[in-house]
């Protein structure tokens, strides 16, 4: 399963990223562009590249990590987007409620894991 289903936006065509599982047996997950070259029928496919699933999990594992540990630091963000205007009113919103789930998924994933830990 994608963990970043809907979450990742191709950054040359601002389109939403797909989980690809690949090949079942080597296992290499990807995400690719929506406007990628084989799943685009229309005319011109998006030049961009994939990225293992693996990679980009990490990354973002790590940085919500970092706002979990510093939410003063997602504060500021928030309220930087918003102040140089960054997208639409829409877009916005559609930011902080992907935020907000992101980081009441990454939460619960969290004390899940603390929960599995046995300390001795």
């Amino acid at each position: 399963d994608s963990m970043l289903k809907g979450l990742l936006v191709c950054g040359r065509c601002q389109l939403r990223m797909l989980g690809h599982t690949g090949d079942p047996v080597r296992r290499n997950r990807r995400y690719l562009c929506s406007r990628k070259e084989t799943l685009h029928v229309g005319p011109k496919p998006c030049p961009n590249r994939t990225v293992l699933a693996e990679t980009i999990e990490e990354l973002v594992w790590q940085s919500v990590s970092d706002l979990l540990r510093n939410p003063r630091l997602l504060i500021e963000q928030y309220r930087l987007r918003q102040e140089l205007g960054y997208g639409t009113p829409e877009q916005q919103e559609q930011q902080r409620s992907s935020l907000e789930w992101a980081l009441t998924n990454t939460s619960c994933r969290i004390s899940s894991r603390r929960r599995a830990v046995t300390i001795i």
